[in-house]
């Protein structure tokens, strides 16, 4: 149930949080400080955990909500992504090719979305179990890389696959969502 009116709820200031971290993490892996960017990404991510348990337990889910949770998931995770691109301190070095091609999904989503909403000036924002599943892989790598400061036992070796894995599921996450869309769009 979503409440209208009733935006600003206390799974909202989780949410918000998120945003706020990300400069933050930015920060610190450009300074080099992965121990913190660490805590500072554990933390957002536990909040994005966090926001929809209580959203769902307080009853209080809102259309900002739901708009503004994907939307923290992928400032979170472009921004580490880019922040890790230019890191020298990580075992692995986050191709340039794999943050474009995230970049341009998530344009397309969001363009795609807007499209939606000049169409039938409404959308709901629901997720899918493949953008789900993309960004659970997707935070344990981001934290993996962060963890590898502490550790030399993850290598090049471990992360390529995940890269792979990670293209795959949100390749076909879009798909899923645009199948979705075709739909909702026939029905019309």
């Amino acid at each position: 149930m979503i409440i209208a009116g009733k935006n600003i709820t206390s799974s909202t200031m989780l949410t918000l949080s998120r945003v706020a971290l990300v400069p933050f993490i930015i920060g610190a892996v450009l300074l080099n400080h992965l121990e913190i960017a660490w805590f500072l990404f554990t933390v957002a991510a536990l909040t994005d955990l966090l926001d929809g348990i209580v959203a769902r337990y307080l009853k209080e889910e809102t259309e900002l909500g739901a708009y503004l949770d994907p939307v923290a998931d992928k400032l979170l995770m472009l921004g580490s992504y880019v922040a890790l691109a230019f890191s020298t301190q990580v075992p692995f070095h986050i191709p340039w090719w794999f943050v474009i091609l995230l970049f341009l999904k998530e344009l397309v989503l969001i363009l795609g979305t807007s499209y939606m909403c000049l169409l039938k000036r409404i959308v709901s924002i629901k997720p899918v179990f493949l953008g789900k599943l993309s960004m659970g892989v997707q935070v344990v790598f981001v934290w993996l890389l962060f963890s590898s400061v502490w550790t030399e036992d993850l290598t090049v070796s471990f992360f390529n696959p995940l890269v792979i894995v990670i293209v795959i599921l949100s390749l076909a996450a879009l798909i899923q969502y645009a199948v979705i869309a075709y739909k909702g769009l026939r029905h019309e």
